[in-house]
């Protein structure tokens, strides 16, 4: 192989190098957003599961809060039977 072959290939591998290196960027940049992305929905999924079990303890609180007070007053509520 002469010089001028051995700098041809040379620089060819060099730009093969550098097309290799962007596409690693890329492709690290891309995951870095997939994973961002599915952080924020497990985040908004835990805070929505939060906001619910928060809600229902309240409602449960206040049906026991409605029958104690039927009770009370000798009132039949009509889901009762």
């Amino acid at each position: 192989m002469s010089n001028d072959q051995f700098s041809k290939l040379f620089t060819y591998m060099q730009t093969i190098k550098a097309d290799i290196d962007a596409v690693e960027t890329r492709l690290k940049t891309d995951i870095n957003r997939v994973y961002n992305l599915v952080d924020a929905d497990l985040k908004q999924r835990e805070i929505d599961e939060q906001e619910r079990l928060a809600t229902n303890h309240q409602l449960d609180r206040h049906q026991r809060w409605l029958q104690e007070l039927a009770r009370k007053t000798d009132t039949r509520l009509s889901t009762e039977s």
